[in-house]
């Protein structure tokens, strides 16, 4: 048995993808634990789902931390009573940490998936990665050098936004999304957890439709998280009838919205990998509640938040965060990216530079041979 733990979107996705891999060719090996709906459908008989875990910030957390401790404290409980071969972790570090821990001191050897950002802030976790973890899987070529150049061991595995995106180009495709002829879509992604969503819609918004004001060929294009009730996408819409009127929703269809846009406005993450592998040039916009900025401001040691611009090492992606993060700067950014111009040139060639520099696909397939490894040595 594997138990397996993902407590955000990106991580069930990504780790559903690996567990598909695992299962091809060990079809009788079994999986338990925390993730969503991916991975349940490849098979993982979830204990908690990660709406029981999905939130974001210092202070975001604190509406949730009962919730959040009661789910780490339940699976902590099973891990135990369960003794399974091996643990997974994916991303999620202030939660799935401390089941490292609990899994090193049951004598479980633990895979960390997608690992803690210590390059960007709280270095000194990797002391618990060094004693709690056997195998720690990158998906940054940076991150390599900066882990062995502390004296840990680490495998670069690529990026799995890569694996997803070769996936769905080889699957039966769903209808492509239409835009009418003449049209500029433009992509909106404002975060996949509510509070994030209620803090960078209303901004969002009113930044598309300066742009629709500015550009009336502009088609708004919104990718809506499952996570998101559609009362809460009506109140964040309610000040902005004509973006409303114009504006195509899709659940769960990031990619689809990604792949349909000329250019995106998104929050930094997942989708920002995503927009740069598709080649979509975008704008990153990033807010959080007061208190979370200040301590990310005093423990954060990178100077961009975009993984592109963490890729290339300089800025190549607008970035807008906090006080920059209104309306009339990301419209701004928005023009050039919209038009045929040297600006939208220049952002093509520099996001073709950092798909070439996360490797091919293959993250999963890479990461199902370090899991087979491990079960292996247990056996």
């Amino acid at each position: 048995m594997v138990f397996c733990s993902a407590g955000e979107i990106s991580g069930d996705i990504h780790l559903g993808e690996v567990l598909e891999r695992v299962r091809e060719r060990s079809p009788d090996c079994r999986f338990t634990g925390l993730g969503g709906d991916s991975m349940r459908e490849r098979g993982c008989e979830l204990l908690y789902h990660l709406q029981d875990t999905a939130v974001m910030g210092f202070t975001e957390l604190f509406g949730s931390l009962g919730r959040v401790l009661k789910a780490r404290r339940g699976l902590k409980k099973a891990m135990r009573a369960l003794k399974p071969d091996l643990v997974i972790l994916t991303d999620f570090p202030d939660f799935n940490l401390p089941l490292a821990r609990a899994a090193a001191e049951t004598g479980i050897p633990v895979i960390y998936y997608v690992c803690p950002q210590i390059w960007a802030w709280r270095p000194r976790r990797i002391e618990l990665l060094r004693r709690h973890t056997r195998r720690r899987a990158l998906i940054f070529p940076f991150e390599k050098r900066y882990y062995e150049e502390r004296g840990l061991s680490c495998d670069f595995v690529g990026n799995p936004v890569l694996d997803e995106i070769a996936r769905g180009e080889k699957e039966p495709r769903r209808k492509k999304l239409e835009t009418p002829p003449g049209s500029l879509p433009l992509a909106i992604l404002p975060g996949s957890r509510l509070r994030l969503f209620q803090r960078l819609a209303p901004v969002f918004f009113a930044a598309a439709e300066m742009v629709l004001n500015e550009i009336p060929e502009t088609l708004p294009l919104l990718a809506l998280s499952p996570l998101i009730s559609p009362k809460a996408l009506d109140e964040a819409l309610l000040p902005f009838p004509r973006l409303k009127e114009k504006m195509i929703v899709r659940v769960s269809r990031s990619r689809e919205i990604l792949q349909a846009g000329k250019a995106a406005l998104l929050a930094s993450g997942t989708a920002a990998i995503e927009a740069a592998v598709l080649g979509v040039p975008m704008v990153a916009g990033y807010k959080a509640s007061a208190l979370s900025w200040l301590i990310a401001r005093a423990l954060v040691r990178v100077p961009f938040a975009a993984p592109a611009n963490l890729v290339a090492g300089r800025m190549i992606v607008p970035e807008l965060l906090q006080e920059d993060c209104v309306p009339v700067k990301l419209a701004r950014a928005l023009f050039p990216l919209l038009g045929d111009g040297p600006e939208r040139r220049l952002a093509l060639f520099e996001l073709e530079k950092v798909k070439n520099s996360l490797g091919g696909p293959g993250a999963a397939a890479r990461v199902a041979d370090i899991v087979l490894e491990e079960l292996e040595k247990k056996k």
